[in-house]
């Protein structure tokens, strides 16, 4: 029976601890401390710097995935030329992600095709890089399950898999109607996000207008009550970037 190396052992070892990085990178390590003649420490100050990164990169992909965005879209990739009703410094003011740090909700309120969800999964996305929990649906799709969910007694659990984040992207509020039982859910939830944690919200409808997409407008009083308590509020009343861009290209063909 071959006899292993001090290097083989040491390579079983971070691989038991779960030093995958600093594992990956040992070899560069050691001619990079040997060329540059690098003391004990600067050597280990070295390999858990590259694994420390190397977590860091493998969490934010892991929330990246769970966040379930339908796509990326960064702030540097709007044109805040074309919405001139929206301050681009009160946006960009918010990549710092303090509004997530204190629970402040996030509402964007314009027509279809004017940004708003651009913005929440650009934001959400910031909040990712931040450290925090994300997760993006349309308000359709919790919507669909709640019936059914309560049905199967599973309406617990469908809830608390949309407050375990740290940010709640609610995509698309006023495109459906919300019955009863759905509007009851809705109200339950942001009772829970008060002050606990942050709504992105987008709609196509001012407040007043959010008595036409509930049965019970006390309901709505009482939502609106908690959701606007702590939050900014970016109404957007510029044109649509879809007809924007087929103006741009009449033809539909890619440029």
């Amino acid at each position: 029976m071959s006899q292993t190396t001090p290097y083989d052992d040491l390579i079983e070892d971070l691989r038991r601890l779960k030093l995958s990085t600093i594992r990956s990178n040992l070899d560069a390590q050691l001619r990079l401390a040997q060329s540059k003649s690098l003391t004990y420490l600067e050597f280990l100050r070295g390999l858990v710097s590259e694994e420390l990164k190397g977590r860091e990169e493998s969490n934010y992909r892991r929330r990246l995935k769970s966040a379930r965005f339908p796509a990326l879209k960064t702030l540097e990739e709007f044109d805040f030329s074309f919405q001139p009703s929206l301050s681009q410094e009160k946006i960009l003011q918010l990549k710092d992600c303090r509004w997530v740090a204190n629970a402040v909700n996030l509402l964007f309120a314009g027509q279809s095709g004017t940004g708003k969800s651009h913005l929440a999964i650009a934001l959400g996305l910031e909040a990712i890089r931040c450290g925090y929990r994300v997760f993006f649906t349309t308000v359709a799709d919790p919507m669909d399950q709640v019936n059914v969910a309560a049905a199967t007694g599973q309406t617990l659990s469908l809830q608390k898999k949309l407050v375990k984040q740290d940010v709640l992207v609610l995509d698309e509020l006023g495109y459906l109607r919300i019955d009863q039982q759905q509007g009851n859910f809705l109200f339950r939830l942001v009772s829970q996000a008060y002050e606990k944690f942050s709504l992105v919200i987008t709609t196509n409808k001012d407040f007043s207008g959010w008595a036409e997409i509930f049965t019970d407008q006390m309901q709505v009083t009482a939502m609106l009550d908690r959701m606007l308590h702590h939050s900014f509020i970016f109404n957007i009343r510029g044109d649509s970037f879809r007809v924007k861009r087929r103006k741009m290209n009449p033809t539909g063909e890619k440029p």
